[in-house]
């Protein structure tokens, strides 16, 4: 296992404790993208999908996977973020 399927691991465990709601596959896809950012130290997308441990062989295809991911809906941090603040 990878270091990033490691983190992104320890990461899903602590967001299905946080975010309890939310579907199982927004938690390991977010997780996923979580761990590649701990592991590269960036916020640039293009980068991130270099390191993503998908099965697509094309970088362009884990960027629109990126994207799709962080287009979604089901990512509204809005009612999540006062409860983990409160």
């Amino acid at each position: 296992m990878g270091t990033v399927k490691r983190l992104a691991a320890e990461v899903s465990e602590g967001l299905k404790g946080i975010l309890p709601s939310l579907r199982k596959t927004v938690v390991s896809k977010l997780a996923l993208v979580v761990g590649a950012m701990i592991d590269e130290q960036t916020p640039n997308t293009s980068e991130l999908a270099n390191v993503l441990p998908l099965d697509t062989k094309r970088q362009d295809m884990r960027e629109q996977w990126l994207r799709r991911l962080l287009k979604n809906k089901l990512l509204d941090c809005k009612p999540h973020h006062l409860s983990v603040i409160s």
